[in-house]
């Protein structure tokens, strides 16, 4: 019998097909998955009060991280056992996107519409991931589209986790901007 308590096992990204729904599931009150209609493809893991995340697919574990600093604007990804550094992401603030290299290969993420926010990921011009995310207005899930060229890319699972930790962590700070901005006003 499966422990209740214990996520259910990560299908291959490349096994699937079709669109990927994202689900945040009620086992845990922090984690969002990718699910594809044969399980959960991917999942991460939020630690609320420090903006760190736990990301995992079954090609691989990892974390994410804002590089400490004032004025940093990075997120450092780390592998998951050894926690050694597998790359660092350099966020645009102002444009909500950014460039990542992974193994060789640079990949860039663009933000598309500000009240149906999609975001995509390329590599060298070619959409590797496209993820719409969910509404915060109406009961619209979100979803994600895995390229031809995505399916073939090592590093997909990776980029579509990396895509809910940007967002997350841009709401996130925008969350806490506006309360600061509130209680300074009083």
């Amino acid at each position: 019998m499966a422990d209740p308590e214990s996520p259910p096992p990560l299908v291959p990204l490349g096994d699937t097909t079709g669109e990927l729904e994202i689900r945040k599931e009620s086992w845990r009150e922090q984690v969002h998955e990718f699910v594809a209609a044969d399980g959960p493809v991917a999942r991460i893991d939020y630690s609320v009060w420090s903006g760190r995340a736990r990301a995992e697919s079954a090609g691989g574990a990892w974390g994410f991280s804002r590089v400490k600093g004032l004025t940093s604007s990075r997120v450092e990804i780390t592998e998951g056992e050894s926690g050694a550094e597998v790359a660092r992401m350099d966020k645009r603030t102002w444009t909500r996107g950014g460039t990542v290299e992974l193994g060789g290969s640079s990949y860039e993420l663009k933000a598309h519409g500000w009240l149906r926010t999609t975001w995509t990921w390329e590599r060298d011009g070619t959409t590797v991931v496209e993820v719409d995310l969910p509404g915060s207005l109406g009961k619209r899930k979100g979803t994600a589209q895995v390229t031809d060229a995505g399916r073939s890319d090592p590093n997909a699972s990776l980029l579509l986790l990396l895509t809910l930790h940007v967002h997350t962590s841009d709401s996130s700070s925008a969350a806490t901007a506006a309360t600061a901005g509130a209680a300074v006003s009083t």
